[in-house]
């Protein structure tokens, strides 16, 4: 310095970065008697001049550290080189202070300190003294843009409180808080807040430290925050304030270690409400009673988030369900270890206010919905419903605390995950938990034993219906009709658990039930499928079914008067409906031999519900149809006699002859056989035959008719030994063609010639005949006579004389006259009297006898026959006018030396008949 002049003190009064990233200071000397020059030097060494007028203050403004004496003034900058200001001219009061540090007494000294750290005329790294509580009340306070700076190892600016408030501090801005980055360290200083808005809070970003920090007042809106990113130690955070809005948290999103106290009064609360949103640090924040966290849950997300808060660790969170919630995928259990965190052990209150949790569905270790329940923890007045599975699965896995008016309706199983012996029922409470006043329903399927689990602690009031038999625990089963018409629900409202002084008016209900409609309709619960304020029907049931082979009807009687309309429905084996729900009690058209299923519900009225569906499968009756038709229903001209054989498996048969309106006539009422006399028939009236199976269990009645006319009076015209002939039936082109046969069967389109021959004879014969019918004229009945073929009629003329030397001599028979039995024959043979052939002859009137012998031929040919007989003819009916020729040789041809003379021999002819015998 020069001449006399002596600067007694610098004041750093703007700090700006430039371009250049060079520091420009404003500095002044003291005042002389005539002017001064202010010095503005730059790293780069620019300068600039101007003049400068002296004012003198004192308080009102940051004030040094050894409150020395100095003359201010105001420096007047119009412009400065370097490019480190804009080109507006900046007026600025500031004080002469001798040390690096800043003081505030008043809240106009907060507020421009505020504004130079923001605009950059004052130092953000320097520490900030505060000397007096301050009331910010109706003041517009800007953004703390930065304070402080941190190299990762050492904060740069302090802000020491001196315990002292800094009351009404508020802010209003959506996308904003009080403090944007924070690098430095608050400490003794207590915040009195009043913030509001969107996506704000207190400290945006914090890279610094809070110690003894104490928050007061209030935040509210949506997505507020205390803190929303901490990268920092927090060593002193002192939480005496209230959060309360949607998604509200003390601190979002936390990276680093945070030490503190949560005080009575203090409060986070709201939709999503969570003292820390994600935490990948650790906190010890001492939780004082008093301190509350309460996290309004609508949503299946929010629930999720909930069970990540306590997997966290912030096991003190109470959950207030406020919508009824419906889960998707497979929920990882409240408190589940997470991020290597061991589980947590849930001590919180988690209220359900009646409200429900359905298509749940979790898997896996400690299935359930909350994992362990500590001894400070609560769970009440929730419905749930869907499945667990796993070891340890259940309602709560392992329960320390409090179980109190839930309704759970949950499957729980051990089979996916091998460990069916550890899967429990409602919750192991075998460390001293208490459940009461709870129901439960559902299917409990590879446990140890099907183990409905209560464990070994306190358990009042608990009340299970499962459709498989269980064991263990000591919850009480109830039957289908208790769960059914409220009496358990009546039950639970007798001992439910309200809170000390609770005022409330919610009650149990009984609710539809819908996930497990098969088991139970209705239930006891808060809010199912529907609130049920109509009395349940009772029980259904459809056993009494009428079947026929093509039909079902259901014959019971129902109380529509009292339950309302009774309907129907029916389905095919597979389930695929038939015939929809209807009045109509019966279903026709069906499929003989068929399995169906019926079921039938009331629809309800004024003061019962509708009900649940009863079913019964039952089959149509199999189909046996009589075995009857024209051709074995027989007759005469006052009878009919039906011969079908009846198989009295398919039930009792009957008969019954009607005219062709289905009147019976005289003497043919319904009877037991088939064979009715004394009928008044008359020619050209066509009559029905009835035959019927009354049917039994597994056939159905049936019925077969059959048109028909009487039977035609059968003659014979004439006979024969092979042949019968019968009289033609009359008025064939009126009822159709003749038919004879001697059988049934026999009765063809082919049958028509009245002449029945290749008959044997004097043997009895039935003949049978039939009009085929014609036009509207049914068949007739069979019609038939016996009677015997004639006898067997034969001439046969044997030449007395025989002459030799080959004159033929001739053996013939009475064409006329001759008649046999289609199968009798008639052979005549030459016995005894003939050897190889020939014929011994005696020479006439010789004494000595001397004889000679002749060769027999037959038809000219010689016999030799040895010693048998010689066959002359075997006539049959077919070839009676066959007549053979008889010849013998000249003696001399045998002997030439024969004497001459006479000779004469003698043959014997032997006739035979024979008869045909049936069966031979």
């Amino acid at each position: 310095m020069k001449k006399n002049k002596t600067i007694t003190a610098l004041c750093v009064s703007l700090l700006a970065l430039s371009s250049s990233n060079s520091l420009v200071y404003a500095a002044t000397t003291s005042a002389s008697s005539a002017s001064s020059q202010t010095k503005v030097a730059t790293s780069s060494q620019a300068t600039s001049s101007s003049s400068t007028s002296a004012t003198s203050s004192q308080s009102g403004q940051a004030q040094s550290s050894q409150n020395a004496s100095t003359s201010s003034q105001t420096v007047s900058v119009s412009s400065l080189s370097g490019n480190t200001f804009s080109s507006n001219a900046l007026t600025q009061s500031f004080c002469v202070i001798p040390q690096q540090a800043y003081h505030i007494y008043t809240a106009d000294d907060f507020i421009r300190w505020v504004n130079g750290i923001n605009d950059g005329w004052l130092d953000s790294t320097k520490d900030v003294y505060l000397e007096n509580d301050i009331d910010l009340a109706g003041r517009e306070v800007p953004m703390i843009n930065n304070f402080g700076y941190s190299n990762g190892c050492s904060s740069f600016g302090t802000f020491h409180g001196d315990n002292h408030t800094i009351k009404n501090l508020s802010c209003r801005r959506s996308s904003s808080s009080v403090i944007q980055n924070n690098n430095g360290i608050f400490e003794n200083v207590v915040f009195s807040l009043d913030i509001y808005g969107t996506d704000t809070g207190f400290i945006q970003n914090n890279s610094g430290d809070l110690k003894n920090v104490t928050f007061t007042g209030k935040i509210s809106g949506s997505s507020i925050y205390f803190i929303k990113n901490n990268r920092h130690n927090i060593s002193g955070l002192n939480v005496n304030g209230t959060i309360n809005g949607s998604q509200s948290t003390l601190i979002y999103d936390n990276d680093n270690y945070i030490y503190g106290t949560l005080n009575k009064g203090g409060q986070i609360k709201g939709a999503d409400a969570s003292l820390i949103f994600d935490d990948h640090g650790r906190n010890n924040l001492r939780w004082n009673d008093g301190f509350n966290v309460t996290d309004e849950i609508y949503s299946a997300e929010e629930l999720n988030n909930f069970s990540k808060y306590i997997s966290q660790g912030q096991t003190r969170i109470d959950a207030s369900l406020q919508n009824d919630i419906s889960m998707w995928g497979s929920f990882t259990p409240i408190g589940h270890t997470l991020g290597g965190r061991p589980t947590q052990w849930y001590q919180g209150t988690f209220d359900g206010h009646g409200h429900r949790i359905y298509n749940f569905n979790s898997f896996g270790d400690g299935a359930s919905l909350i994992e362990k329940i500590g001894d400070d923890g609560k769970l009440t007045h929730l419905e749930i419903s869907g499945l667990v599975e796993g070891k340890d699965a259940g309602f709560v896995s392992e329960n320390h605390g409090t179980i109190t008016d839930c309704a759970i309706d949950l499957d729980i199983s051990g089979n996916r995950y091998n460990y069916c012996e550890r899967a429990n029922g409602i919750t192991d409470n075998s460390c001293g938990g208490q459940i009461r006043n709870s129901f439960y329903i559902g299917r409990i399927t590879n446990t140890k034993c099907n183990l409905l689990y209560t464990g070994g602690g306190s358990v009042n009031d608990v009340y299970y219906y499962t459709p498989t038999p269980i064991s263990g625990g000591r919850a009480t089963r109830v039957s289908k009709s208790d769960v059914e018409t409220g009496i358990v629900t009546e039950w639970l409202n007798g001992t439910r658990q309200g809170e000390k002084n609770d005022t409330s008016s919610w009650i149990w209900k009984q609710v539809v039930e819908d996930r497990v409609s098969n088991l139970v309709k209705c239930r006891p619960g808060f809010a199912g499928a529907g609130i049920i304020t109509k009395a349940p029907v009772p029980n259904l049931s459809i056993n009494d079914i009428g079947r026929t082979d093509k039909s079902l009807r259901v014959t019971k009687q129902f109380d529509t008067d009292k339950y309302g309309q009774v309907e129907y429905e029916l389905t095919d084996g597979h389930g695929n409906v038939i015939k929809g729900w209807q009045a109509n009690s019966e279903f026709t058209r069906l499929t003989p031999d068929t399995e169906y299923t019926i079921s039938v519900m009331y629809k309800g009225n004024d003061e019962y519900l509708e009900s649940d569906k009863a079913s019964v499968t039952v089959k149509t009756k199999k189909t046996a149809e009589p075995q009857v038709s024209v051709d074995n229903i027989y007759g005469s001209s006052d009878s009919f006699t039906i011969k079908d054989n009846p198989d009295t498996s398919y039930g009792n048969v009957s008969y019954e002859i009607t005219d062709n309106q289905g009147k019976p006539i005289k003497n043919g009422q319904k009877q037991a056989n088939g064979d009715f006399s004394g009928l008044d028939l008359e020619d050209g009236v066509i009559y029905q035959v009835h035959v019927s199976y009354d049917g039994n269990d597994d056939y159905a009645s049936t019925e077969k008719v059959i048109k028909i006319m009487k039977a035609p009076t059968v003659t014979i015209a004439s006979k024969n030994a092979n042949s019968l002939k019968v009289a033609d039936l009359a008025d064939t082109d009126k009822y159709g063609q003749a038919e004879y046969a001697l059988s049934p069967s026999g009765l063809t389109a082919n049958a028509t010639s009245s002449t029945i021959d290749g008959l044997d004879s004097t043997t009895s014969y039935t003949v049978y005949a039939k009009r085929a019918g014609k036009g509207d004229y049914p068949p007739s009945a069979i019609g038939q006579v016996t009677t015997k073929t004639g006898n067997a009629n034969y001439v046969v003329r044997i030449p007395a004389v025989m002459k030799t030397n080959d004159q033929a001599s001739y053996v013939s028979t009475d064409v006329s006259s001759f008649n046999l039995g289609t199968h009798d024959s008639l052979s005549l043979s030459i016995i005894n009297s003939v050897k190889d052939g020939k014929v011994t002859l005696t020479r006439q009137n010789d004494p000595a006898r001397k004889t000679a012998q002749t060769q027999i031929k037959l038809n000219g040919r010689p016999v030799n026959n040895g010693n048998a007989d010689i066959k002359v003819v075997d006539w049959q009916n077919s070839n009676c006018d066959y007549t053979p020729a008889i010849s013998f040789t000249d003696p001399w041809n045998d002997n030439p030396r024969t004497p001459f003379g006479d000779y004469n021999g003698q043959i014997t002819f032997q006739l035979t008949y024979n008869k045909h015998k049936e069966g031979n």
